[in-house]
């Protein structure tokens, strides 16, 4: 494999929590978790909601300018809370530095008090730093987050593009940052994971969509990502999308192992028109292994072009392959284009070491009609077996005359009630546009308890169009039956303007009730209400000894030299039994120049190291 150590960053986002001032979470891990203030809190075991509704998280910008989205989310078990991370474009503003601009994205973190749902130390803090501030050209995107219990960290991961080095406006890539359980960067700030192409300052070859692991027996994680990628040595040969991966030592935020090694094997080499899109990953702790799942296009037996399914892979901790990639789904009849697999999630049951891998879809069987999209599952032993048929979990279009599609799933597993939790989103029942967060509970057996397609996000009214609640994340933890569920919503409810999008959460008590406060607000881009400046893609982490949540995101933001649409990483720090906001959110990419929109960090992830209290924190960017 190439090696470019000019094009690698390590953007160690270590926060520790001993370093703030302002809060400290001392809850221990089996405390309950109480509500957030605008996100919302799910009990697993019910699907009822606790505490306050639909409490809001993020704040980008103060109008519609400012934005919110692609939401993450991550419990810390130390700590007792959730790390909410998001892509945004803010304006807020820093002593002496100029504001960032509309449309800037960056990711964003908030962490929340898993017991009662309120925001823990700095608000909305910014997590990436893609170009110069000021410069829409730069963005981050698509975060997620991975908490270490070992350390008490996060690692939050991100796509975005950036001026560093030899990179290009428009040339994505995946960048981390490791945060300590405060919200505070460690190490490297902003440090680039994947390689992608031949050589830097060419944007042929974008890395995007990237996820993370953490395995605390090698204290390491994994990051996966798609990207285009020459593949063949054979002159001539095309670039072609497939999955790839990339250990990260936990301790120093260095890359470990073979450099961007390649996952997926979607159909013949040299062979451009299939693909693979969309990875997640999970990590087995009594195998030491991973599943990688990711959708795929294959010509594999009756299969054809352009016929998507889930697929995946298992992996030893060092990266190497167990066996070759196995198809999950079964959508439709085989050779038929029509029906189709797409955004994979997938989470590890511990007590009965089994997967349950989810995904939207569009089936044939029973009721269901093509173009009918709703959210399936697959139970996998630990070695791939499959454990019966592929689940529907959502329920069916009651009114034919509406677009009814439930899309977007995310799964995660509650070791103490022993049940997953899937959230989706879907139009609630009075319009075909007015989309909002639904979740439901899954025993190991497949099963369903409790409250079928139960309700979680209240953005704006009923039936209106005009606000909308997406890209949910879920984190639950491991001492309680409460989860947090995250999402980028568009409400209408003062001070907060039409278009202007944020990041919300909301913790479930296991009765399915809501705790704490009622979707609150965890992101706050652009200060004033402002619908240029907005928080997209969170992805969040549980750190298990502060007991409090990271949530990350990619936005646009007008603190320090920030301008509109240049997007970096942003986080905030949520108190797991509260619900509060600790502190303000914190900056953490830096693509390129300040000012600069040409430079990007997009779509980050974060993971939480236990070992040392920190997390990592990676995205695409340039």
């Amino acid at each position: 494999m190439k090696q470019k150590h000019n094009k690698i960053f390590r953007i160690l986002l270590l926060l520790l929590l001993a370093g703030l001032t302002a809060v400290y979470i001392t809850t221990a891990p089996t405390q309950a978790a109480p509500p957030i203030s605008e996100a919302q809190a799910i009990a697993i075991a019910t699907g009822q909601e606790v505490g306050e509704n639909d409490f809001r998280i993020s704040a980008m910008g103060g109008d519609k300018t400012y934005d919110a989205e692609d939401t993450a989310v991550a419990y810390n078990t130390q700590d007792n809370e959730y790390l909410v991370v998001w892509a945004g474009d803010d304006n807020f503003t820093q002593p002496d530095a100029l504001d960032l601009a509309d449309d800037e994205k960056e990711i964003y973190g908030q962490r929340v008090d898993a017991a009662t749902g309120l925001e823990i130390g700095p608000n909305d803090f910014r997590i990436s730093d893609m170009g110069p501030d000021r410069d829409a050209n730069y963005d981050a995107n698509r975060p997620s987050v991975a908490y270490d219990a070992t350390r008490n960290q996060y690692l939050v991961v991100w796509d975005g593009d950036d001026d560093t080095g030899l990179l290009a406006d428009g040339e994505l890539e995946i960048f981390g940052q490791l945060l300590a359980a405060d919200g505070l960067e460690i190490g490297v700030n902003d440090f680039r994971i994947s390689d992608a192409g031949i050589q830097d300052g060419n944007t042929s070859f974008p890395a995007t969509a990237p996820v993370a692991a953490y395995n605390p027996t090698a204290q390491e994680y994994l990051v996966v990502w798609e990207a285009k990628e020459l593949l063949s040595t054979r002159v001539g040969s095309p670039p072609e999308f497939e999955i790839f991966g990339q250990r990260i030592n936990a301790i120093t935020g260095e890359e470990v192992g073979i450099n961007d090694f390649r996952i997926s094997e979607m159909g013949p080499e040299d062979i451009t028109i299939y693909r693979a899109n969309d990875p997640a990953v999970t990590y087995n702790r009594t195998n030491n292994q991973y599943l990688v799942v990711w959708e795929g296009d294959d010509e594999a037996g009756p299969l054809v072009l352009d016929e998507f399914e889930i697929y995946g892979q298992l992996l030893q901790a060092n990266g190497s392959e167990i066996g070759g990639d196995f198809r999950i789904s079964d959508m439709g009849p085989d050779g038929n284009p029509a029906f189709k697999a797409i955004d994979p999630s997938v989470a590890y049951n511990s007590t009965d070491n089994q997967y349950l891998v989810v995904w939207e879809g569009d089936d044939n069987t029973g009721v269901l009609s093509d173009n009918q999209f709703n959210v399936f599952g697959q139970l996998l032993e630990a070695d791939g077996t499959e454990i019966g048929g592929d689940l529907l979990l959502s329920n069916t279009d009651p009114n034919p005359n509406l677009d009814f599609f439930a899309t977007d799933p995310t799964v995660a597993y509650n070791p103490t009630a022993n049940q997953y939790l899937v959230v989706w989103h879907r139009p609630e029942p009075q319009s075909d546009d007015n989309f909002e967060i639904f979740g439901q509970q899954i025993m190991p057996d497949g099963s369903v308890p409790g409250v079928d397609d139960f309700r979680i996000s209240d953005i704006g009214t009923d039936g209106d169009a005009v606000t909308n609640a997406i890209t949910a994340a879920v984190a639950c933890q491991t001492s309680t039956t409460r989860c947090l569920v995250v999402w980028e919503g568009d409400d209408n409810t003062l001070p907060l303007v039409n278009d202007e999008f944020e990041i919300f959460g909301q913790i479930i008590e296991t009765d399915g009730t809501e705790t704490g406060p009622n979707d609150f607000r965890i992101s706050d881009m652009g200060g004033v209400p402002d619908s240029e400046f907005d928080a997209e893609h969170p992805a969040v982490a549980y750190n298990t000894q502060d007991n409090e949540y990271l949530v990350v995101w990619h936005g646009d933001d007008n603190e320090s030299n920030l301008v509109d649409g240049e997007q970096e990483i942003f986080g905030q720090r949520i108190d797991a039994t509260t619900g509060q906001l600790l502190r303000q959110k914190f900056r953490i990419s830096d693509m390129g120049p300040d000012g600069d929109t040409s430079y990007a960090a997009q779509n980050p992830a974060v993971a939480y190291n236990p070992n040392l209290n920190q997390y990592l924190v990676v995205w695409s960017g340039d």
